[in-house]
């Protein structure tokens, strides 16, 4: 089936995915479509992320990259045709005006300071449709919990994998890259920032948006780590490495370090200060995310054809691999 062009007398229904978050997302259902188009857009300066957002880990990973979906970035007179569309067919309650669908559609295309988004449509994929933030919904977060107290190690295996690749190439929206004082140690979660679970007969699965997208001091493929660090040192002493050094043999303690933080910021956040959580069962779910992080490098090695034959590599992943394998 061909990628569908959005036409205003087209679109049947219009579903506005709210969310905590700075970005608009819209599932955009059209005659004679089976199923929706998915529109959102990013902030990042400079970012083309198309594809990027569909990317993940944990047990969906495999699944999703054989899955057939398209991405495409908006077209104007696209977004022409979605300002032309009648707001009764938005699903709002209360129902939208002209004047607020035309606002939505602006947050949808611009910053807060009018900076213009990237803005992208994607086809409609299953294994997508059914993903929890960690704080938005009491009643999720709290089977989240639960799973956890009865050794669901799925999860902290995930979050590991998804830390390690983040660390890797840079994009700092998830787990903190940096220690933020006491409270706030390299490895700790920040808040619901592009971490989503899907649940499927009660089953946790943890999954990393955006992931090989990275927006951070780190992100810049095309640089050596070496010339990065020279750079990034101006911001501040706690930037003057890379955080995927952690990745290195070396690192075990750092990898602990980062793995204990990760998974005490996730018992915060389910449990509020962790009363009643067992120190066996902590132990348990550190080590998952130990073991996750691990995978996440082998993913890596995958993702971008690491391996022996370093000169074949463009400079910048070069850098980064050689540091990571620790030859």
């Amino acid at each position: 089936m061909p990628f569908m062009d959005i036409a205003a007398g087209e679109i049947s229904s219009i579903q506005p995915v709210e969310a905590n978050n700075k970005n608009v997302v819209l599932l955009i259902s059209q005659r004679n479509a089976s199923r929706p188009l998915v529109v959102k857009s990013e902030d990042g300066a400079g970012r083309n992320n198309v594809g990027a957002m569909l990317e993940f880990h944990a047990t969906a990973f495999s699944r999703l990259r054989g899955l057939p979906f398209e991405t495409a970035k908006l077209s104007l007179k696209e977004i022409d045709e979605l300002k032309r569309c009648d707001p009764a067919k938005v699903k709002a309650n209360p129902p939208l005006t002209q004047t607020q669908w035309l606002q939505k559609l602006d947050d949808l295309l611009h910053t807060a300071d009018r900076k213009v988004k990237t803005a992208i449509k994607v086809s409609f994929v299953e294994e997508l449709a059914n993903l929890h933030g960690i704080g938005k919904d009491l009643e999720q977060k709290k089977l989240l919990g639960d799973a956890l107290v009865r050794g669901n190690t799925d999860v902290p295996f995930g979050l590991g994998e998804i830390l390690a690749v983040d660390f890797f190439i840079g994009n700092g929206d998830r787990f903190r890259e940096v220690n933020s004082g006491e409270k706030y140690p390299r490895g700790s979660i920040l808040g619901d920032q592009n971490i989503f679970f899907q649940i499927k007969y009660g089953k946790f699965t943890a999954v990393g948006l955006d992931t090989y997208d990275g927006a951070g001091p780190w992100s810049d493929l095309n640089r050596t780590i070496e010339d990065l660090e020279a750079t990034n040192k101006n911001l501040g002493v706690e930037y003057a490495l890379w955080p995927g050094r952690i990745l290195a043999p070396g690192a075990r303690r750092e990898r602990d370090e980062v793995a204990t933080a990760l998974i005490d910021s996730l018992i915060e956040l389910c449990f509020g200060n962790g009363v009643g959580f067992s120190a066996s069962m902590r132990k348990k779910l550190i080590e998952a995310c130990h073991r996750g992080i691990s995978s996440g490098k082998e993913m890596l090695r995958g993702k971008y054809k690491l391996g022996d034959n370093v000169q074949s590599l463009t400079e910048g992943i070069r850098s980064r691999w050689l540091i990571i394998r620790g030859k």
